[in-house]
């Protein structure tokens, strides 16, 4: 096979994986039959907070096979592989990362989410999969993201993967994720949202109230430009998928570097 009909044929395979991704996340069916969100009841904080619980005893089940097509859990381990000290994760959901946190070097990780639904499936695999001691060094808090109740600079790393997607505000969630880690510290963030692919962001915009109603999810956020609008350094950005899957790891700034820009 030529150079030129195996370049061509990987692009044509790209496009169909990449838009087959977001078209069968669309059609996938998902009973949310007891959240009724209509004209009448729109898309709000709390029917997104009852949808999430809802989903929260099947959604393991509902993304599994994407993710494992898409190579996510992958990008999980890369993205946990050196993380420790003390850790935040927001929007954690049912502990979808916790096979990748290497306890042997984390002295601590909070786990925090608004879903009830969500935390209790998690605590249950925490039971299952970690020993008592393992299990002392995580704790689980509901609250909202928007309004993180911990103090400035108190977190070696904050994680987070595909939970921007999923706040009311992720411009104020990035500020509160960045307000509460250390100077110098690290955020590590894996996200969905806009693609570089005019046609592919086209298609998220067109869909995009549907999909909310389905998942709760704004899938068509613009990640790169949250990120950077927050006043983190972003220190490594890749991008898969069409740009719809986006890689980061920032910094915050040092305190001298803080208080020379004040």
């Amino acid at each position: 096979m030529s150079s030129r009909a195996l370049f061509f044929g990987s692009a044509a395979f790209a496009v169909a994986m990449g838009a087959g991704y977001a078209y069968g996340q669309f059609r996938q069916k998902v009973d949310t039959s007891n959240v009724v969100i209509t004209a009448e009841r729109p898309v709000t904080k709390e029917t997104r907070k009852r949808l999430f619980d809802m989903l929260s005893g099947k959604y393991d089940q509902l993304i599994y096979f994407d993710e494992m097509m898409m190579g996510i859990e992958h990008k999980r381990f890369k993205l946990l592989y050196d993380v420790n000290g003390i850790v935040l994760e927001t929007a954690a959901g049912t502990g979808r990362n916790l096979d990748y946190y290497r306890m042997d070097q984390v002295e601590s990780v909070e786990l925090v989410d608004n879903s009830e639904g969500m935390r209790d499936v998690c605590l249950g695999k925490m039971k299952e999969k970690m020993d008592y001691f393992e299990r002392r060094r995580i704790s689980y808090r509901i609250m909202e993201l928007e309004n993180l109740v911990y103090q400035d600079d108190r977190f070696d790393y904050v994680v987070d993967t595909f939970g921007l997607c999923s706040v009311e505000n992720p411009g104020r969630t990035l500020e509160e994720i960045a307000r509460v880690c250390k100077p110098g510290g690290r955020v590590h963030l894996l996200e969905h949202g806009r693609s570089t692919w005019g046609f592919l962001s086209q298609y998220l915009d067109d869909h995009a109230e549907d999909h909310v109603r389905k998942w709760g999810c704004f899938w068509n956020r613009d990640i790169e430009d949250l990120v950077r609008k927050s006043g983190l350094r972003v220190v490594t950005l890749e991008r898969k998928h069409f740009g719809t899957t986006i890689y980061i790891i920032a910094e915050k700034a040092p305190a001298a570097a803080t208080t020379a820009a004040t």
